[in-house]
């Protein structure tokens, strides 16, 4: 879980900002229908309830995965920015929510390789710039 400078509590913040839950719900709303529509579709389909289950399921698993990935680079910077003492930084933020996708390309085309080599998000969140 992304920490909060200072001591106030991570679920109390005004309501309407990008962290408040009304909007991070929502934000996986249009998330799961941006996953939906790879590939050209309105929805996830299947030919039968078996099908359209599984695929409402990958569905899901891809749209954690971002919010992960998400996650766990805003919490790199968080521990960045604090350690710099970056208040300005550490204020914007908070505005940036860990259900944005407009930063991953859904409709590529990826090849997986077994090279075993882990993505190393300290060096990507050391080119990150914020505040």
């Amino acid at each position: 879980m992304i920490a909060v400078a200072g001591d106030e509590d991570p679920f109390e913040r005004p309501p309407g900002g990008l962290n408040d839950v009304t909007a991070v719900l929502g934000g996986r709303r249009q998330l799961r229908a941006a996953v939906a529509k790879v590939g050209g579709k309105k929805e996830l389909t299947g030919k039968n309830d078996i099908e359209t289950d599984i695929s409402n399921q990958c569905g899901r698993l891809i749209s954690n995965a971002i919010v992960y990935y998400n996650s766990a680079i805003l919490s790199r910077l968080l521990e960045r920015l604090e350690a710099e003492g970056n208040a300005r930084g550490i204020e914007a933020l908070a505005r940036i929510s860990p259900v944005a996708w407009q930063h991953i390309l859904l409709n590529g085309h990826y090849t997986f390789q077994s090279s075993n080599e882990i993505i190393d998000l300290d060096a990507l969140v050391a080119g990150l710039k914020l505040g």
